[in-house]
């Protein structure tokens, strides 16, 4: 069953992305994958997405976006935790020696009609903690599929539908996402039947 989380807007959204990766850190995992769906301003929910192959984020990625949609979501945001390097790099910095690739987290947001916006948040690993470096904000239109999919979404304007909501976060429950809601997302499937 889904969760309850303290609610913060859409514009704290980066501030959300640090505190729950710091969050993961701190009881001992990596920084998770992370869907935030918001009704304007006001946050819905927050899925911790599923675990997946490398590679693989587009089913999980897809089955969150159906239950945020349903809710009524008109703004999506992602955390997607990876690693980076520079394109002047001749060869990837990866060996059997380890991996020297800077560790990052890949925010994207996407509003209605708006476009979307994508940055880097860079980080290291302090056990029990996460030390940030700035933010690397990208200057052009953001390129790739789930900034295209964030967007295509967003734009189509769902209706809140309760029970379609009810059905794919269960499903999403029963496919190993975390799903935790903000009241306004508890309020929308309180207007399910029979409730």
């Amino acid at each position: 069953m889904p969760i309850d989380i303290a609610p913060r807007p859409f514009t704290e959204f980066e501030d959300l992305a640090r505190s729950l990766a710091e969050l993961d850190v701190e009881v001992g995992d990596e920084p998770r994958h992370r869907l935030a769906a918001y009704d304007g301003e006001e946050p819905l929910l927050v899925i911790d997405l599923r675990p997946f192959p490398p590679g693989g984020i587009e089913a999980p990625l897809v089955e969150a976006v159906a239950g945020a949609l349903a809710l009524g979501a008109d703004r999506l945001a992602t955390a997607l935790p990876g690693r980076a390097w520079s394109p002047d790099d001749p060869v990837v910095p990866v060996s059997d020696d380890g991996d020297l690739r800077q560790r990052v987290l890949l925010c994207t947001t996407a509003q209605p009609h708006t476009g979307t916006r994508s940055w880097l948040l860079p980080f290291d690993v302090a056990a029990p903690r996460l030390v940030w470096h700035d933010a690397v904000l990208d200057d052009g239109s953001c390129e790739g599929w789930v900034p295209h999919a964030l967007q295509v979404a967003v734009d189509a304007a769902w209706e809140p539908d309760p029970d379609a909501a009810a059905d794919q976060l269960a499903r999403c429950a029963a496919l190993g996402h975390e799903v935790f809601l903000a009241p306004a997302g508890g309020d929308v499937l309180d207007q399910v039947a029979g409730r």
